[in-house]
């Protein structure tokens, strides 16, 4: 599950079709090191999709590179952006109050919440959107209910949610969600 997560972490920050760990064969150490040796970093910008010529063989995908004929990566110009989450206007939400960031920045194909969790969460599932929830705070009876099937989670616990899976928080918690493509409140099915 980490690695699914951590891959979706990577696209995320636009590098999801560029590199693929080989976990049997990388340690996360090594593979930031390979990474580092790359040039790619926090303040790299490139384009999802096209390969830098500079990539190992030892983070690239074990099929075939679809990528391999491709151009040199695009650099695009854009400004940083530090966001205090807990500044940001509260909103609605089926599981409780969430503050949205991000979702008026091109360079960053999905929104971030921290939202606010309480016990009466609405069962609720997306069509196009996919979720990664981290548990930042929680009460000890929290959980998560997907599909039907109800999972404790304590803190620093990541939950994958794909498309079309129904799911809700049970308890009270405190949770930073990632969401790609950016959130669409349209998109919140009962």
């Amino acid at each position: 599950m980490f690695r699914r997560i951590f891959g979706l972490l990577l696209e995320f920050a636009g590098w999801a079709k560029i590199v693929k760990f080989d976990w049997d064969s990388q340690s996360s150490a090594a593979a930031r090191g390979v990474l580092a040796a790359t040039g790619i970093n926090s303040h790299s910008k490139l384009v999802p999709g096209v390969a830098p010529a500079s990539l190992p063989a030892a983070i690239t995908d074990s099929g075939p590179d679809p990528l391999s004929s491709q151009q040199e990566p695009v650099r695009v110009s854009a400004s940083p952006v530090v966001v205090d989450l807990t500044s940001l206007p509260p909103t609605r939400c089926p599981c409780g109050v969430a503050r949205r960031a991000f979702a008026d920045r091109s360079e960053f194909p999905g929104t971030v919440h921290l939202t606010e969790i309480t016990r009466d969460a609405q069962e609720h599932y997306h069509t196009a959107h996919s979720e990664v929830y981290v548990i930042l705070d929680c009460a000890e009876d929290a959980a998560i209910e997907l599909d039907g099937v109800r999972t404790a989670v304590k803190p620093r616990t990541a939950v994958l949610i794909p498309p079309g899976v129904r799911h809700r928080a049970c308890g009270e918690m405190t949770v930073l969600i990632l969401c790609t493509p950016n959130f669409d409140p349209a998109d919140e099915h009962f």
